[in-house]
């Protein structure tokens, strides 16, 4: 964006976002939440969760809105389009989650006992959802993944980001920055690895216009490389990585609802549905 540029604003079934320059440094992100309300009490927590220069913790804006400042003349981490700063973006996603990880629980209540894109699977997964997506995933995995969503509770639960993605990080100059806080929640490490890893199989998998894309091999590596030094259950990683994958089919549909539209992409939906019903076949 340039100092002239008007602000740009996104609507997804999921939040709205706005992009705006504030001055010639600075850019601030703004996100309303419409699938669930994020806690005043999540938010104070995390303002003081995790001192990490990577990290930018959400504030609250106007009515509920959240804002991020995070440096301006950057992109998101699906728009880099170099592997080095790639890795870079990996990495900081890595260093910030690891950090949360280790953070002593607050008093129950602070947290919510599971993040927002896991409540919103289970609720489709036990829903009456009747759309293209439902109706091409088959019994043995809408099963395997509901079991996937009461698995993710544990009393050995962590902090976790909640929702640690390329699309929430910013990366400006050889440095990213990640965002935090709408997603905070507690529950197994896993989910959080997890999340990364089905998003990056997403770019692996599919058509994509992301300038990352082309890099997806590698960050799969630079993930399992990080995998191997946490000492983690990478099966259930890996269950988890499948839950995300099938979780974006059905918010994209929903948005593609919001608009009256059908699915424009099919035979890029249905296909994807079937290489997650051949993994637990």
């Amino acid at each position: 964006m340039s100092e002239t540029d008007p602000p740009t604003t996104a609507l997804t079934s999921v939040r709205a976002a706005r992009r705006e320059r504030i001055d010639q440094s600075t850019l601030r992100i703004t996100h309303l939440r419409l699938d669930v309300p994020v806690p005043d009490a999540a938010l104070s927590f995390a303002a003081t969760a995790v001192d990490d220069r990577h990290c930018r913790v959400a504030r609250r804006g106007a009515g509920d809105s959240l804002d991020y400042l995070v440096p301006s003349n950057g992109v998101t981490g699906l728009g880099i389009s170099e592997e080095r700063g790639a890795r870079e973006c990996v990495r900081a996603l890595a260093g910030v989650v690891s950090k949360l990880h280790a953070v002593r629980l607050p008093p129950v209540g602070v947290l919510p006992s599971c993040p927002p894109w896991l409540v919103r699977l289970g609720k489709h997964l036990h829903g009456d959802a009747d759309g293209l997506v439902a109706r091409l995933t088959s019994g043995r995995l809408r099963r395997h993944l509901a079991a996937v969503v009461r698995d993710a509770r544990t009393e050995a639960a962590t902090v976790i980001h909640g929702a640690p993605s390329l699309g929430g990080a910013h990366h400006a100059r050889g440095h990213t920055t990640v965002m935090v806080g709408e997603d905070l929640a507690q529950g197994r490490p896993e989910l959080d690895w997890g999340y990364l890893l089905g998003e990056i199989q997403e770019l692996a998998h599919l058509p994509s216009d992301y300038p990352v894309a082309e890099f997806s091999a590698a960050l799969i590596d630079e993930h399992r490389s990080t995998m191997r030094e946490a000492g983690l259950d990478y099966d259930y990683i890996q269950e988890v990585a499948v839950a995300k994958r099938l979780l974006h089919l059905v918010d994209y549909e929903q948005t593609c609802r919001m608009f009256g539209a059908d699915v424009p992409d099919i035979e890029t939906v249905s296909a994807t549905i079937a290489d997650l019903n051949d993994i637990f076949k």
